[in-house]
């Protein structure tokens, strides 16, 4: 079977190539976290016209080790990224191989101190991968203003509190679209109340808690992150839903939770 380091060992050959600056892994085998299930996370840094001709030797490269029977290109959210999902005949059914690939144009960084911007690098031959510390007060005042904005929110104002959902504090005026659903016995709309005015919400205060600098991750590697088992079980049954009554029961074990949450919170 075709392995991840058979993979991972042929982009070693686009070091060759002048207009590809540099590669290297994100994900799994930058956290050292690699399982049977994990997909290969890659970024590539080319010239800026040069995007597409890095796709096709990419694609040369992992014909070399098998067929490729699958690939889609998803549309990125930067204007300069271009990002492709592959797999190869012969491999794990979970070994995806995400390529992303930047035009050289493009400004960024990683900041060290931020937990999940880690980086194996394969090569970089003009200092493309840069760190730069984390600005410990500016992450302290944008924590503290997603708080106060919660705790606005617990008298029914909406809040948006990261880019990635639009969320309401579990505690205030609009938990009653939950229990109006519930009362109208209607299952599907008071399970997405629930999840949206409840769960959503609890889930950014405890990553303001435990880890501000991926606020807005949501449940993405939470299990993996630094928030206390206990939290994390609490988490789980409030995701096991499976009746009104259950939802019933869970928006007060989730407003506690809440409750405590916050109060742990300086």
């Amino acid at each position: 079977m075709i392995s991840r380091n058979s993979i991972i060992s042929c982009l070693k050959e686009l070091e060759k190539d002048p207009k590809i600056y540099a590669c290297w892994l994100e994900g799994a085998d930058a956290h050292g976290r690699v399982d049977k299930y994990s997909d290969i996370d890659i970024w590539i840094d080319v010239e800026d016209n040069y995007v597409s001709k890095a796709f096709k030797k990419i694609e040369k490269l992992l014909e070399n080790i098998g067929n490729i029977d699958y690939s889609f290109e998803k549309e990125h959210s930067h204007p300069k990224i271009r990002q492709r999902f592959y797999h190869l005949k012969g491999s794990s059914k979970f070994l995806i191989i995400d390529v992303c690939i930047e035009k050289h144009s493009r400004v960024f960084w990683y900041t060290s101190g931020y937990e999940d911007e880690k980086v194996s690098i394969i090569f970089d031959k003009t200092k493309v991968i840069k760190f730069k510390k984390l600005n410990k007060r500016k992450l302290k005042k944008d924590t503290e203003e997603k708080i106060k904005s919660l705790d606005r929110a617990g008298f029914g104002e909406p809040v948006s509190l990261s880019s990635r959902a639009m969320v309401l504090a579990p505690n205030g005026f609009f938990q009653v679209w939950v229990e109006k659903e519930i009362n109208r016995n209607h299952f599907l709309q008071s399970f997405a109340a629930y999840q949206k005015y409840i769960l959503i919400p609890l889930v950014e205060l405890i990553r303001l808690r435990y880890t501000p600098t991926k606020s807005g991750y949501h449940l993405s590697g939470i299990s993996k992150d630094n928030i206390p088992q206990p939290i994390i079980k609490q988490l789980e049954d409030l995701y096991k839903i499976s009746s009104l009554e259950d939802i019933k029961k869970k928006m007060k074990k989730a407003n506690k939770l809440f409750e405590e949450v916050r109060k742990g919170i300086k």
